[in-house]
Parts: structure tokens; C-alpha cells; sequence
């Protein structure tokens, strides 16, 4: 997650040990750059399980499409009624299945820390073979700085695109 400012990171619905730090402050990074991964087996496994529950819905989905053509054909209103509830059972259980699966390849997503942004990192607060923090794990900061500033109107001629600039920034007493 990118966060900015003072803002809180937002709360993960999983937390696993964490299996490598790939980076120390100081270090530059670039945007998509993995930092650290966890080991995320446990939602592996249920990603697997869920797989298979999506594969068996289908099925029973397409068992019930049967059911219900050849109550159709045969005429059979009360076998054709069972097999309609039987279809939105079988269509229900596909969309929970689905919805369940997007939620688990959200948290293996999660499992691997990437950088949002080209920068330096700052910070570290995670450490291989503990589980990730419920904060912020690694900061980094961006090499990109956009400053704002008022430019008296007679000088606007003087100012080109691309043109060399000093900053000074009080607060830290550099230039």
C-alpha cells in the first residue's frame, strides 16, 4: 500500500512470518521492486482448496443444467421445479466460490511487500522469521520532490521548462 503523510497503513486480514527482507535503509529501490515476502502456505492451501470447491460448483451447476433440460423435456413440472431450486443453489455456490477466491489472491498478492514508487527506503520493521508488524513494514521515500512556489508575474519571461533551480529548505539548512 502506498501510504502518504501521516496516514495509517491499512489493516491486513493476514499475517504470516515473514521468509526474506530483500532490502536496508538506504538502499534504492524502484516501483514493483519486491522488499520483503512471507510465507503464505496456509493461504496457498486454501486457495487450493477453494479451487477445487469452484471446480465441484461448476459441476453440480452443469449436472443441474441437465436435470432441469430433461425435466423440461419430459414434461415434469415438479422435477423441473426441484431442478430450478437446485440451479440457483448450484448458481449461489459459484458466485460465493468466486467471490472467495478473489479475496485469497488479494492476500497472496500481499504476501509479497513490492514498492509503490521509485525512492530510497527509509525504514525497515521487519524481520525474517517474525511475523510482519500490524503497521507500517518498510518506508520508502521518493527520489522525486515537487515543489510548489510563487513566481512574481514580471518574472515569468525568465522561466523556461527544463531551467536549473535552487531550493534552499530552511527547516533542514540545506540547498
Amino acid at each position: 500500500w502506498l501510504i502518504e503523510g501521516d496516514t495509517d497503513a491499512p489493516p491486513s486480514e493476514a499475517s504470516w512470518p515473514v521468509t526474506d527482507v530483500a532490502v536496508k535503509p538506504g538502499d534504492t529501490v524502484t516501483a514493483g521492486q519486491v522488499l520483503a515476502t512471507a510465507d503464505n502456505a496456509a493461504v496457498k492451501r486454501s486457495y487450493d482448496r477453494a479451487t477445487r470447491d469452484l471446480k465441484t460448483a461448476k459441476m453440480q451447476e452443469t449436472l443441474v443444467r441437465e436435470q432441469l433440460t430433461d425435466a423440461r423435456d419430459a414434461d415434469d413440472e415438479a422435477a423441473e421445479d426441484q431442478a430450478l431450486l437446485q440451479l440457483y443453489s448450484a448458481l449461489n455456490q459459484v458466485s460465493n466460490v468466486t467471490e472467495d477466491l478473489e479475496a485469497i489472491r488479494v492476500q497472496l498478492r500481499a504476501a509479497s511487500l513490492r514498492s509503490p514508487i521509485d525512492g530510497i527506503v527509509t525504514e525497515v520493521n521487519v524481520t525474517t522469521g517474525f511475523d510482519a508488524p500490524a503497521g507500517v513494514a518498510i518506508v520508502v521515500a521518493s527520489k522525486a520532490i515537487t515543489i510548489t512556489t510563487d513566481v512574481v508575474e514580471s518574472d515569468l519571461a525568465d522561466i523556461e521548462v527544463g531551467q536549473k533551480a535552487s531550493v534552499t529548505i530552511d527547516a533542514l539548512g540545506t540547498t
